[in-house]
């Protein structure tokens, strides 16, 4: 889901998190690649940024299968971000 709603510039950040039986199918994809299409057509998200652990290849694979870019690194996060 949303971390709260969309701050002055528009941007909102999204996270998620599923249990082990449901990794590796899909859901994680098409669960926020529906997120960020309906937060675009509210017409008051502009930006959707995310984070990830570095070491988390799984929910990686799911932002940059829906273009999401690597915006920047730290010790332990990846940050990402999708413009409208």
């Amino acid at each position: 889901g949303f971390k709260g709603k969309p701050n002055e510039g528009h941007t909102v950040e999204i996270g998620y998190g599923f249990i082990e039986k449901y990794w590796n199918k899909g859901y994680a994809t098409e669960a926020v690649r529906e997120l960020i299409n309906w937060a675009f057509q509210t017409g008051e998200v502009e930006t959707i940024i995310a984070e990830t652990l570095l070491e988390n290849n799984s929910s990686i694979r799911v932002l940059e299968k829906l273009h999401m870019k690597r915006i920047g690194t730290t010790e332990t996060m990846i940050n990402w971000k999708i413009e409208k």
